[in-house]
């Protein structure tokens, strides 16, 4: 179904204003708005896209990815449904149509840092720890301050045994990110099995504070 482009901008404002009353909580609105914007245009991929967050946001992870296969279906070049449909995939347990439905994302947005980093931990599970290690240092490439890939870097150096490695990904990890709560407890926790790597990480804090100076 075409769509005049005035009304277009006038349903993208109201998909935003749903994906915002998700973001705090207020799934009832959400839900209302999207099915509105179904009724009003018959599979229009942003609002299939919303209901499966919505899903997968309440628990509903079967129901999520079923309205994201929707989106994809409706619109094969939404790399953001894309993405997610991955996500959905991957908490069902459905690692290789995981993969591919990152890699599909990346197809059509390469620089995507949500779908390399999710492709980094979708690989790392199956296994493929060469691949998951490229893919984060391309997104730490793109983009030198988002924390979450140097973060599962660590953990994938840790599993390793790459100590010293693992504990300088989660320092940087919390440099960019203060309150990035999962790499303190990653970097804590390891500290804690390795307390002769103690010296070393004071001394790079050390380092740092004085730069700071």
């Amino acid at each position: 179904m075409k769509i005049d482009p005035l009304e277009r901008v006038r349903l993208n404002k109201r998909i935003e204003q749903a994906h915002t009353c998700l973001m705090n909580g207020d799934t009832d609105t959400a839900q209302t708005i999207f099915q509105e914007a179904l009724l009003q245009v018959p599979g229009y991929s942003p609002a299939l896209h919303g209901m499966g967050v919505l899903h997968v946001a309440c628990g509903d992870v079967n129901d999520g990815e079923r309205w994201l296969r929707q989106a994809t279906e409706a619109d094969a070049e939404n790399a953001l449904a894309w993405n997610d449909l991955g996500e959905a995939l991957r908490m069902l347990g459905r690692g290789d149509e995981a993969i591919a439905a990152y890699r599909r994302a990346l197809e059509l947005e390469p620089d995507f840092l949500s779908a390399i980093n999710n492709l980094a931990v979708a690989l790392a599970g199956k296994g493929d720890l060469d691949e998951a290690k490229r893919c984060l240092r391309q997104a730490i490439d793109i983009d030198p301050i988002d924390p979450h890939p140097y973060n599962n870097l660590g953990v994938i150096l840790e599993i390793e045994g790459q100590i010293d490695e693992a504990l300088l990904c989660y320092e940087k990890a919390v440099k960019n990110k203060h309150d990035f709560e999962e790499a303190k407890q990653n970097y804590a926790d390891l500290l804690q099995r390795n307390p002769g790597q103690l010296m070393k990480a004071m001394g790079r804090l050390l380092d740092d504070a004085k730069a700071l100076d």
